[in-house]
């Protein structure tokens, strides 16, 4: 199910550009705090979005080795669950589709609290040093226990 549709900027737009229009615009993309997408690098990792860290591995063809940082282990893993909510967008019927109502409708006033900004967040570095982090300690330790 689509949350959000904006047509007519050129393939050529910046990713960021698009996004901070459509972030802007009295009907546009809602996003309640506490809830993010996973974007690609193109866009700028703040509260609401959640992007790969720059500098570091991140496609899943390009992992022959396992990771040595969190930083490494976040990306492959970021690219993962990105690639399957790609892939989601290539089925041609969502089995899932039945499950929402017919009337169902996003009321645009649902969320008191919406992120109305899209910039670069300390905060959110923070979050997403603390997710890369947690995930790499659990991986060593699952491996250390095998």
């Amino acid at each position: 199910m689509f949350t959000y549709v904006l047509a007519g900027w050129e393939g050529s737009a910046a990713d960021s550009r698009v996004l901070r229009d459509a972030i802007s615009r009295p009907q546009g993309l809602r996003v309640p705090r506490g809830s993010y997408y996973l974007c690609d690098a193109g866009y700028t990792n703040g509260d609401g979005f959640l992007t790969p860290y720059g500098g570091q591995w991140y496609h899943i063809n390009d992992w022959s080795n396992p990771p040595t940082t969190a930083k490494e282990l976040y990306n492959k893993r970021h690219s993962s669950a990105r690639n399957v909510i790609e892939r989601a967008f290539e089925i041609s019927e969502d089995p899932c589709e039945n499950l929402v109502p017919i009337n169902y409708s996003v009321n645009g006033n649902e969320h008191d609290d919406l992120i109305s900004t899209v910039q670069t967040s300390q905060v959110w570095s923070d979050h997403r040093d603390s997710l890369a982090n947690d995930m790499f300690n659990e991986w060593n330790t699952r491996r250390r226990n095998r």
